[in-house]
């Protein structure tokens, strides 16, 4: 099935909005517009293997394709206003040679014309009998030497009255010994001998001057003429792409408004079912199936992966994948059956919603990028230009276009949502791998359990286990950071109780010892 038709139904398959569908790029609409740019190609001399043999990639010298001539294509200005355009450079000569068509050559010719013509340069059109003489006009540097018509004026105002008179008889005048001149190559008198942008019409064609009786060139030293061709059909197909491209990028930005909106409603809820001082009644706090529900979140990683195999931005099918995980896991915790509060699980759904609205977003993405590498694809085949290359690189310039809307949504989640449940590995004693119970904060600003650092000062080791810097033994009871060991027993109350009742139990054991108890025998009646 051709990707045309296979795009359409992908959109109508993937369950995509209409109104997303019309933002769509319009793939088969830009396809036609391909055929445009062939033919006004064409029109020029420049079919898809002329272009393929003239076409310089970068790091590539003129001499490579094996003529004197060269063909670039890039992209004038920024995505907001640019123009696709191809220079043709020409060293010496239009080349002669198999590879390039007759028609092609006298295409070059003509555009060379035109360009000289814009640019308000004279041409000479053969043999000059006012400015130079046979000998004369074989230099190459002579058609470079007349470039106005005030340097015409000049010249003509140095003729002497005989050589009028000559001019006015005709090839039959005999010439003068003073000015000897081949009359076989004197112009016809209805021939212009100098071409300006007044009289462009009687223009010849650049070969007739370029090239004498055996062909070869008479410009060996001509410095390099560059012809700026600017193509309608090339410029219109670019436009076309781009104003898609916007209307994508404001689509995903109206996208984004909406679920920044419905993560924000979202948190304000969750602070509510979630808040740990929450009086003990008919309803309790949900702090607890929240922090597991965000947990399995981050674990499975949806959007983004920051292990060591995978980093980065995932794939629709992989995100799609992960969030399937994501959705087990939740039915295997039996996370909704521990909700206490009714809101808890509609919050649920729609931060369900809210992943599946960020999954669909990325599929549409993709459907729309491979689009757009199909129809460049298709340019480059039909035309041999470097669309592929040269068109990402004006996208990837500007920071609209480059912009990912499930970074922006995660990253809102993250800071306006997943961080108002705190997770216990962000508070973990480094040495005891356990909650940080009574956190003592050391001068190096490294947190750790009080009775792990006890028992590094009573072992004498006086650096920090992760900065090794000599602040161990500078600790006291006025390093105890109690408004995190507050925090802790709020958010972590469960766990706080457990590692005390932990430490309690490891105080007595070291008292026991001390008093030169075995462990097990305390409590028990010893008869003396």
């Amino acid at each position: 099935m051709k990707f045309g038709k296979s795009f359409e139904r992908q959109l109508e398959e993937e369950d995509i909005p209409v109104e997303w569908r019309s933002a769509a790029i319009q793939y088969k609409a830009l396809k036609k517009c391909i055929n445009k740019v062939v033919l006004e190609l064409s029109s020029l001399g420049l079919s898809a293997s002329t272009i393929r043999l003239l076409l310089c990639q970068d790091g590539e010298k003129p001499e490579d394709n094996g003529l004197n001539a060269r063909l670039t294509y890039s992209f004038d200005g920024n995505i907001k206003s640019f123009t696709p355009k191809i220079v043709l450079t020409i060293d010496g000569d239009i080349p002669v040679t198999a590879d390039l068509s007759p028609n092609t050559r006298h295409s070059f010719e003509e555009l060379l014309l035109n360009q000289q013509a814009l640019s308000g340069i004279s041409i000479v059109s053969s043999f000059d009998p006012l400015t130079a003489s046979a000998e004369q006009i074989a230099d190459a540097e002579m058609v470079d030497d007349i470039a106005s018509e005030r340097d015409v004026e000049a010249i003509i105002t140095e003729i002497t009255d005989e050589e009028a008179a000559a001019m006015e008889n005709g090839p039959e005048t005999p010439a003068s010994e003073e000015s000897e001149m081949d009359f076989d190559h004197v112009p016809d008198s209805d021939e212009g001998i100098f071409i300006t942008d007044e009289d462009s019409s009687s223009k010849p064609r650049p070969a007739d001057i370029m090239e004498d009786e055996v062909g070869e060139s008479s410009h060996p030293h001509a410095e390099p003429r560059k012809i700026e061709i600017t193509l309608t059909s090339d410029s219109e197909f670019f436009h076309m792409l781009t104003s898609e491209l916007e209307n994508l990028e404001a689509l995903q930005a109206k996208q984004k408004e909406t679920l920044s909106l419905q993560v924000t409603a979202l948190s304000n809820c969750l602070t509510k079912v979630t808040n740990p001082e929450t009086k003990r009644g008919t309803q309790k706090s949900d702090l607890y199936p929240w922090r597991e529900v965000f947990r399995l979140y981050l674990d499975a990683g949806v959007f983004f992966a920051d292990t060591e195999r995978e980093r980065g931005e995932r794939t629709a099918e992989k995100a799609k994948e992960r969030l399937e995980w994501f959705a087990k896991q939740l039915e295997d915790a039996g996370i909704v059956g521990r909700f206490k509060q009714g809101l808890s699980k509609p919050m649920l759904d729609d931060f369900w919603r809210i992943n599946m609205a960020i999954l669909r977003n990325l599929r549409f993405q993709k459907m729309n990028h491979m689009a757009m590498y199909k129809i460049l694809k298709k340019f480059d085949k039909r035309t041999s230009l470097s669309a592929r290359t040269t068109f990402p690189e004006l996208i990837a310039a500007d920071s609209t276009f480059t912009q990912s809307m499930a970074q922006a949504i995660c990253y809102t989640m993250s800071t306006n949502l997943l961080s108002i449940i705190p997770q216990l590995d962000d508070y973990i004693c480094p040495i005891c791998a356990s909650i940080t119970m009574k956190p003592v904060r050391l001068p190096c600003s490294h947190v750790f359990c009080v009775r792990c650092l006890v028992k590094l000062q009573r072992e004498k080791k006086k650096q920090c286990p992760i900065c090794r810097r000599d602040v161990v033994m500078l600790a006291d009871s006025s390093n105890i950071d109690y408004s995190l060991l507050n925090f802790l027993k709020l958010y972590f109350p469960i766990e706080a109780k457990q590692k005390q009742v932990e430490n309690e139990k490891e105080v007595a054991v070291e008292q026991m010892e001390r008093m030169g108890m075995a462990p097990g025998q305390q409590g028990k009646c010893v008869v003396m």
